[in-house]
């Protein structure tokens, strides 16, 4: 049960810290804390805090603002959550 591991509050903590110790995305990070800690990526949402939901849906933006051409097509990136 991951309320067990973390609450909103140490998940948030421990994502900013990757990001900013390893130089990850925020979703990059979330993958890698998910991964470590056996966590199904799809129920990590319930521990964001509001603060870190903005900072993804920042980032998303950022990252999706740049689209992906492959031949004569431009694809729209795909959304990670």
């Amino acid at each position: 049960m991951i309320a067990q591991r973390f609450t909103k509050e140490s998940f948030t903590h421990t994502v900013e810290r990757i990001v900013r110790k390893d130089k990850l995305t925020y979703v990059e990070a979330v993958i890698d804390i998910c991964a470590e800690h056996e966590i199904d990526p799809r129920d990590a949402p319930q521990l964001f805090e509001d603060i870190l939901k903005q900072r993804i849906k920042a980032e998303a933006g950022r990252l999706g603002s740049t689209k992906k051409t492959r031949g004569n097509r431009t694809e729209q990136p795909r959304t990670l959550f």
